[in-house]
């Protein structure tokens, strides 16, 4: 009974510290969110332009929804060197089946893309030519308002060279590390890289070079193994196997593309019970975001 009776005063006066927090935006109207892209190198990209709106984080019961993604119906241009350019708005569910096998080959899509409802802006016409150093002015007309944001594209910094060697005991298995030469000037970059032809991606992407500016180094680039998969060990996280193919993109980015991604895959990244909430930055005036600009390149790697 006296174990009992404190395991109850003790819950109560844990549960008298407990403070409701309601984040101040919880009430916000919905808001509209652009997500774009333009790229320069080779194998780039052409520009990408999606519209989406977001969604009170408070709700009654007869309001829920969650928010409104790749949305049609808006009027997008890039504005660069007093030449203005209007998007394309391509929608999956009314594509002529040429219109797909083009969007396929030049945007990089998977046919099963166009199984979803959704819509996006694009320079389906290859008219926007994306030049290092050039800034490209965004402009987005949707629902009455106007949304802007600007974006230049940095000059791209190659990786060197590759570096693959054997960590540990195991003989399967290999490190891959990176050599840079980075400018003695701010510099941002993005890393991601797909496996043997599986999807490009990465959980942490984008790195600034405030502790190395102006530094010639070596860099880890490690895999990323799926934790839920029955095989996955600890001791070889990060390693890739020998016959692995590995494709690496490798962006310099500007400074704000770099903020908006380290804000949003740092949220995504730290959540739990305990976690503070975070924001992702944003460069969208009139809405939140990103316009970005990048400069790419493309590496192949066989692990040996």
């Amino acid at each position: 009974m006296k174990r009992l009776l404190m395991l109850l005063f003790i819950g109560l006066i844990l549960s008298s510290c407990q403070e409701e927090f309601i984040p101040d935006f919880a009430d916000e109207e919905p808001t509209i969110v652009v997500e774009g892209y333009i790229q320069a190198g080779v194998q780039a990209a052409p520009v990408l332009v999606t519209i989406g709106k977001t969604f009170p984080l408070i709700q009654t019961s007869d309001q829920i929804k969650g928010p409104e993604i790749f949305l049609g119906g808006a009027k997008v241009q890039v504005e660069s060197n007093g030449e203005t350019i209007e998007l394309t708005e391509v929608c999956t569910d009314s594509l002529d089946p040429s219109i797909k096998e083009i969007l396929l080959s030049t945007l990089g899509f998977d046919e099963s893309f166009f199984d979803l409802e959704i819509c996006f802006y694009t320079d389906l016409l290859g008219e926007i030519d994306a030049i290092e150093g050039a800034t490209y002015n965004l402009l987005v007309e949707f629902e009455g308002a106007e949304l802007t944001a600007s974006t230049t594209i940095p000059t791209y910094v190659p990786i060197d060279s590759f570096n693959i060697f054997n960590p540990t005991g195991d003989p399967s298995k290999r490190q891959l590390n990176g050599y840079l030469t980075d400018p003695l000037l701010p510099n941002f970059y993005r890393l991601k890289l797909s496996a043997n032809n599986g999807p490009l991606g990465n959980t942490f992407s984008v790195v600034d070079d405030v502790l190395f500016d102006g530094q010639s180094f070596e860099f880890p680039i490690n895999n990323q193994p799926d934790q839920d998969d029955e095989d996955f060990d600890p001791t070889t996280a990060g390693l890739f196997s020998v016959g692995d193919s590995i494709l690496i993109q490798w962006q310099s980015i500007d400074a704000e593309h770099y903020e908006f991604w380290n804000t949003l895959e740092f949220a995504r990244n730290n959540q739990g019970p305990f976690a503070s909430y975070t924001r992702a930055a944003s460069n969208i005036n009139g809405g939140i975001g990103i316009w970005g600009g990048s400069s790419i390149g493309y590496y192949n790697v066989v692990i040996e």
